[in-house]
C-alpha cells in the first residue's frame, strides 16, 4: 500500500469514509485508490462539496476575497522584485 493510500485509510479509520473521499480528492490520489473519488467528475455530489468546504471554510465568499487578495498581493511583490511599478512602467 502506497503512503497516500495509507494515509487515506487512517483517515477513514480516525474520522470517516466520507472525510477520507473528500481529501483523495483534494489531492487529486487515482493511482491506486481505496476509493474512487481521485477527481472531480468520479466523486459524488456531497464529496465534492465536503472538499471545498475542507477547503474554504464555512464562509467561502470570504475565503475567496482573502485568497484573491493575497493572489494580488503577491504579484505586486514580484512586480516589485522585477523593477515593475503597479502602472506597469520601470523604476
Amino acid at each position: 500500500m502506497r503512503s497516500s493510500a495509507g494515509l487515506l485509510s487512517l483517515t477513514e479509520r480516525v474520522h470517516s469514509r466520507e472525510v477520507a473521499e473528500a481529501l483523495q480528492l483534494l489531492i487529486e490520489y487515482d493511482r491506486e485508490p481505496p476509493f474512487d473519488s481521485g477527481s472531480f467528475p468520479k466523486a459524488d455530489p456531497r464529496i465534492r462539496r465536503l472538499a471545498r468546504k475542507m477547503v474554504l471554510g464555512d464562509r467561502p465568499v470570504r475565503a475567496a476575497a482573502t485568497f484573491g487578495r493575497e493572489m494580488m498581493r503577491a504579484r505586486f511583490r514580484r512586480a516589485r522584485g522585477a523593477g515593475v511599478t503597479p502602472q506597469g512602467l520601470s523604476r
